[in-house]
């Protein structure tokens, strides 16, 4: 109507408002697409939070909270069913300082305060209690003293309180005040001057609290993985009392098993190594560890207090992360909370967080949450169905399992490349082409989690993955979900008695759960036998090729195939005029999926190498002696590791091998080296 008034009224104007109006209009209907499609479509968006029933509580599975912020909507009563309903069994909120202590030595918790924790502990949800920011009651609103006498005030009050899981001490320093007050930079190169205050206030809090209340967990961590190893190397002094490190590995464009530290650029630019080259969560947890071994002579379990996605649009205001479809903001937080359950270093993990912040759906910061604001009736997003769908599956005691009851098998192929039109784009950053699946004991039989590697694509079909056969109880029922829809998909099921072989699994880069749901034990994994084959050393199975290492100019050679069985195939090398290798190459025809290679030769080389090609093109480099060697892919440790997937994770099956006689500086300049035999086992493979 309101439209409508206006064009009735332009047509009364003269021209120039008329032009006014039109251009009103405008921006008007601009202002409603944008909102428009900034707006969520699920499939699930009538389903309502109070008709579903609540789940048992899943242990480690976190969200974080802004209880004491009643007055924008985080009212306790609303949220609690909200959590109930989803699986979470612990919060992670805070204790403002400066709201707390408003008189010099004087402590009193707001209402707000009180009522949520009033709330909180009539529930079985734990707390993580963040004890932070300034106050600006003192001269220096980071005066240490004055802390400790807050936080041992709180240690105190809430001495032996049952549902205080652990204190966090500070939140973000780099981000939040220390930093701006002390100077330096934010990643904590160059002796920056903000880590040392820092670290005195985490060694003199965690000594209070420990004072008044010695069996309280208390956590903390300097922010950003390069500063938290500053601090560990410059003031181990700091983590003496400490029972945790805080991490938050907001990956803002990227995968969630990806992370935005590592390479050569990065670590340059933080003065440390924070993760590898290829950029991977689970590398930068090791570095954690290896930092903690070698600064504090100790090692510590790892709290992730925060880490999340934002819905935001980002196309209207660009930032540091990007606004990701509900969907996939659904996939990723399962898919980073499977994976860091089943991480042996990773204590907690707190989904950033509940609820949004707001209700502008071009602001970054209020769309994290995994329900809409109170103002839009706490609505909730795929997020919620996901998470809740992969809590009910896990319960209350999952275990997750260090060896798989069957490793998954998938002898999909890549699309074949051609001309330029078919060459995929490549991301420079994002690498990851791993199946990731993980297996959980629960109380109704096993759950196996699932899912490719990488960015969402759901342009194309998936591969279809398979179990080998799993011996199982006779009333073993099996349901495959796709987590983020909730819809049931097919597998090819086989069973034999109580024999059970599943194929033709989907392998989405969404996750899915398989439910091995069973009254019984699965008793054993009867894998497919092994075949042990004799690779031919002639052209059968494909053929042999010989090369010089063109691009090391100077080495000479050539090769022989064997005229029957019992000859050798012969492979010639001269390196007088220099280069660096001769090899063999023999092209797999078809592809094998590879578990050992026992190579057997008789080589005069100084440095005889194997290479194995895998599907990706990453190649494995493995050392031999003079009379070759056993090679289990997978275990065995490689040399060198390059190209291809860049992983260092064996993708089967395997389509290439070469044999390498090198030139050393020191060695045998001329001679031969006679293959006698390659025996290749063949059978279930690690993915």
């Amino acid at each position: 109507m309101l439209l409508l008034n206006e064009i009735r009224c332009g047509c009364r104007l003269s021209i120039a408002l008329k032009d006014c109006v039109l251009k009103r209009m405008m921006k008007m209907l601009c202002l409603i697409v944008m909102l428009l499609t900034c707006l969520p479509i699920t499939a699930q968006a009538q389903q309502s939070i109070a008709d579903l029933q609540a789940i048992k509580p899943v242990p480690c599975f976190g969200v974080c909270t802004h209880l004491y912020r009643r007055d924008q909507g985080w009212k306790v009563e609303k949220l609690i069913p909200i959590m109930q309903k989803m699986g979470v069994s612990v919060i992670r909120d805070g204790i403002i300082w400066r709201r707390t202590e408003t008189v010099k030595g004087e402590y009193t918790l707001t209402p707000e305060t009180d009522q949520w924790i009033k709330a909180i502990s009539q529930t079985d949800i734990k707390v993580i209690l963040v004890l932070a920011y300034g106050n600006r009651l003192y001269d220096n609103p980071l005066d240490v003293e004055a802390y400790v006498n807050f936080v041992t005030w709180i240690a105190e009050k809430f001495k032996d309180h049952p549902n205080i899981l652990a204190f966090e001490v500070w939140n973000e320093p780099n981000n939040f005040q220390f930093r701006k007050e002390y100077g330096g930079q934010w990643q904590g190169r160059d002796n920056a001057p903000w880590i040392t205050p820092f670290a005195e206030l985490v060694q003199k809090a965690t000594a209070a609290i420990k004072k008044v209340d010695s069996d309280r967990l208390v956590i903390s961590g300097a922010g950003n993985p390069p500063a938290s190893q500053y601090m560990m190397a410059r003031h181990p002094e700091a983590f003496e009392q400490l029972d945790g490190l805080t991490s938050h590995p907001y990956t803002f464009r990227l995968p969630p098993e990806i992370v935005p530290w590592g390479g050569p650029k990065l670590d340059a630019r933080d003065g440390i190594a924070s993760a590898d080259s290829d950029h991977t969560l689970t590398s930068m947890w090791q570095i954690f560890q290896d930092g903690m071994k070698k600064n504090l002579s100790k090692q510590m379990p790892i709290w992730v207090t925060e880490v999340g996605y934002t819905t935001f649009n980002h196309t209207a205001k660009p930032g540091l992360s990007a606004g990701f479809t509900e969907s996939a903001q659904a996939a990723y937080l399962v898919r980073g909370l499977v994976a860091n359950l089943a991480h042996p270093d990773v204590k907690v993990w707190c989904v950033y967080d509940l609820m949004n912040d707001g209700i502008d759906p071009l602001h970054g910061e209020s769309q994290f949450g995994i329900v809409r604001h109170e103002r839009e009736n706490l609505e909730p997003k795929q997020a919620f169905f996901a998470l809740r769908r992969t809590a009910d599956l896990l319960g209350a005691n999952w275990q997750a399992l260090e060896e798989p009851l069957a490793y998954l098998i998938d002898d999909s192929r890549e699309l074949d490349q051609g001309g330029p039109w078919q060459q995929l784009p490549v991301d420079s950053f994002v690498t990851d082409k791993n199946n990731y699946v993980y297996w959980f004991k629960t109380d109704t039989g096993y759950v196996t989690f699932l899912w490719k590697g990488g960015r969402i694509n759901t342009e194309f079909n998936p591969p279809l993955v398979s179990f080998p056969t799993l011996t199982v109880p006779t009333d073993t029922q099996i349901t495959i979900t796709d987590l983020v829809s909730g819809k049931q998909l097919d597998g090819m099921v086989e069973r034999s008695g109580n024999h059970v072989t599943l194929n033709h699994v989907p392998m989405f880069g969404h996750p899915i759960a398989i439910h091995w749901q069973t009254s019984g034990t699965i008793l054993a994994v009867q894998a497919p036998k092994e075949t042990t084959v004799q690779l031919p050393l002639t052209d059968e199975g494909g053929k042999w090729k010989f090369t010089n290492g063109p691009e090391f100019k100077g080495a000479k050679g050539d090769m022989a195939l064997p005229t029957d069985k019992e000859q050798p195939l012969t492979l010639n090398f001269d390196f007088t005029g220099g280069g660096a290798y001769v090899a063999a190459i023999k092209h797999l025809d078809p592809k094998l999926n590879v578990s050992t290679l026992n190579i057997d030769l008789d080589s005069q080389s100084s440095k005889t190498t194997l290479r194995v090609f895998d599907k990706t093109g990453q190649v494995f480099q493995y050392s031999l002696t003079g009379k070759g060697g056993a090679i289990e892919l997978g275990k065995t440790k490689p040399n060198v590791v390059f190209g291809g997937a860049k992983d260092k994770q064996v993708h089967h099956p395997i389509r290439t091998l070469w044999i390498l006689a090198g030139n050393m500086r020191n060695g045998t300049k001329q001679g031969q080296l006679k293959l006698n035999a390659i025996t290749a086992t063949l059978g279930p493979v690690a993915r």
